[in-house]
């Protein structure tokens, strides 16, 4: 069957670019050490925050828009998004050339060469086009791998360099191979008109959803950089390893949230599934909770030890708690696509909010309690977004269609 081939394609794609990083970071722990892989982690939260303005939910927008419009226009909103990460990337250049800030400045080139390269996967993943997905992604994971062992092992840069200037060559290789420039301005020139309606449709959806961005950045980041400013980087460290670690059923179900949202759009769109089958669909998936615990309690602090190197066995105690709140991802994105696709962007940016005053309050009263406890804040968000995600969802009164 096609449906099944292709979901199998796409989650593949989706689990070795996920996967990736995971893999590298007993390569990173090791040669980087406790210290400076909390300075990464800290950089890679910094990254995260760029994204959400510089990609603004781009590959989002383009996958609604395919999918309720149709491919006719697709080339000038793909022009739009493009035009304006190259703007608002000059702009914070500019910005933080002012203030003198040089590190960040590499890291707002790296923010947007990765948003270009989602966008691209998000146009093939709009158009099926599963093998030329699936390729892109590997062959980004190879580069990126290939650069990260150059950098480190034959220039033998300083490290946290090494790291930044890996993933910048990687994805600048990458877009360059990824964007078909031939069919974005071939022909006729570029319709101002178009493409500033374009521009409208982009930011009226992607400015909503800056709420429901900075939700899950408060969730995925606020942590580290509360920590890096408050404890220290070496906390940071075993903190930002143990997350690592968890985000493995993070990457497993947000690679089969990939493959499966193309056709989970199409059910919709033909009118054969409803809120109710959506809503016990999403309930029953709370059963693999219980079941996701049960699997980490069993994993012994020596294989962390193994895994991480020296004095890595402490994590065992984040990782269990971790890997609870990200298996809630499972009946959050199955109901939260469902408002994605009709538009809904303000009803999951007001929930993301409040998600996100849940998690900055828990994060404050438990971190008095001990940086151990801290996960704790991230569980108990999720628990309130899908609640108000469930009692939105039986409120709604719009059909599928």
């Amino acid at each position: 069957m096609p449906v099944v081939k292709d979901s199998l394609t796409y989650l593949i794609a989706e689990f070795v670019s996920k996967i990736t990083p995971f893999l590298l970071t007993p390569y990173l722990t090791r040669r980087m050490g406790v210290d400076d892989y909390g300075i990464v982690s800290y950089y890679q939260t910094i990254i995260v925050l760029f994204l959400i303005f510089i990609g603004l939910s781009q590959e989002s927008a383009i996958a609604r828009y395919y999918y309720k419009y149709g491919k006719r226009s697709l080339k000038f909103i793909i022009q739009s998004c493009i035009f304006y990460n190259f703007a608002i990337t000059f702009l914070l250049i500019i910005l933080f050339s002012i203030l003198g800030l040089w590190n960040y400045i590499l890291l707002v080139f790296l923010a947007s060469l990765q948003s270009l390269f989602s966008m691209q996967l998000a146009i093939r993943q709009c158009q099926k086009k599963a093998k030329e997905y699936l390729c892109l992604q590997i062959f980004n994971c190879l580069i990126l791998f290939l650069f990260t062992l150059f950098l480190f092992e034959i220039l033998v840069i300083q490290e946290i360099k090494a790291w930044i200037f890996s993933f910048i060559l990687t994805y600048f290789v990458c877009v360059l191979l990824s964007i078909e420039w031939t069919y974005l301005f071939q022909g006729k020139k570029i319709n101002i008109r178009t493409t500033k309606l374009m521009i409208i449709y982009f930011l009226s959806y992607g400015v909503p959803l800056i709420l429901h961005q900075l939700s899950t950045f408060a969730k995925g980041h606020l942590d580290k950089i509360y920590i890096y400013n408050y404890f220290d980087a070496h906390e940071l460290g075993y903190y930002s390893a143990a997350l690592q670690i968890a985000s493995i059923i993070s990457i497993f179900f947000l690679a089969l949230n990939k493959a499966i949202l193309p056709y989970y759009f199409e059910l919709l769109k033909k009118n054969k599934m409803n809120k109710i089958s959506i809503l016990i669909f999403s309930i029953l998936t709370l059963f693999l909770l219980p079941v996701v615990y049960e699997i980490f309690n069993l994993i012994p602090g020596e294989f962390y030890e193994f895994f991480l190197g020296h004095g890595f066995g402490v994590v065992q105690g984040y990782v269990k708690i971790f890997a609870l709140a990200f298996t809630l991802m499972v009946p959050y994105l199955i109901i939260v696509n469902y408002f994605f696709y009709n538009g809904k962007v303000l009803l999951i940016g007001i929930v993301s909010f409040i998600a996100m005053l849940v998690y900055i309050l828990s994060l404050y009263i438990i971190s008095g309690y001990g940086i151990l406890y801290m996960p704790y804040s991230v569980l108990i968000s999720n628990v309130v977004q899908i609640i108000f995600l469930y009692i939105f969802l039986l409120l709604d009164g719009k059909k599928c269609k």
